[in-house]
């Protein structure tokens, strides 16, 4: 299982690294960008590969083990200039159970989070196409156990919801003055989420997943760059 979750995340590395090219061949003969300033959009789509989740009851430890799923971000932010963004950012990752420690027979389950999270990016304008970026994020995240089963007898169907965070890295290639692709890495992790299954009985559990992502962002207020000096008389 661990093989298979790690040749997925590196499938989806490869693909990252595929759909940008474009991007930066198109981007290679642009002149040197401007900071942009002000609001701007983004979307991206991936790959979320979950750690291994608690499934925890009265006297009984369990850990459940999950598929690779897809991942799935929006952002409204701002640009302050300087190199920091601000954002709110919301986010859906899918995951379906693989096992369960110490249960034999059929797995079943989907286990499901929503982030809605409030974010801060450092992205310094180095006067190039290409803009690094590091950044974290805190905010609410809303865990859905989906006929999870079997856990002590019977199932799990339930949510909770519960401070979330999470960390992000990655590259942007300014494709446009607009338009900017992305590639990244994200952590994120809900420490601490609590169903009852479908007889009563209480179960602890948490949520943490790597993920790798591919998106797009459109800055609606770009500054117009300078046109270059006219060159000396001869």
């Amino acid at each position: 299982m661990a093989v298979k979750k790690v040749s997925m995340y590196q499938g989806l590395v490869a693909a990252a690294a595929l759909l940008a090219l474009p991007a930066i061949a198109h981007a290679q003969g642009m002149p040197a960008q401007v900071d942009p300033h002000g609001l701007y959009i983004g979307g991206s789509v991936g790959i979320s590969v979950p750690s291994d989740s608690e499934l925890n009851t009265p006297g009984v430890s369990r850990e459940a083990s999950m598929e690779s799923g897809a991942a799935i971000a929006a952002a409204l932010g701002y640009h302050w200039g300087w190199g920091i963004k601000t954002e709110i950012e919301g986010s859906l990752r899918l995951s379906r159970l693989d096992g369960i420690s110490g249960v034999t027979g059929a797995i079943t389950g989907d286990y499901d989070v929503v982030g809605i999270m409030g974010n801060i990016i450092y992205e310094p304008s180095l006067g190039w196409i290409v803009r690094p970026f590091i950044g974290g994020g805190i905010g609410y995240g809303i865990a859905q156990a989906s006929n999870i089963a079997p856990v002590v007898g019977s199932r799990v169907g339930d949510s909770d919801g519960g401070l979330a965070w999470q960390i992000m890295a990655g590259i942007g290639f300014n494709v446009s003055p607009e338009w900017t692709v992305q590639v990244g890495y994200r952590y994120f992790n809900m420490p601490d989420v609590d169903f009852k299954t479908d007889s009563g009985v209480g179960v602890s559990s948490d949520y943490s997943s790597h993920s790798a992502m591919v998106g797009l962002r459109y800055h609606f207020n770009v500054p117009t760059p300078r046109p270059p000096a006219p060159a000396p008389a001869a």
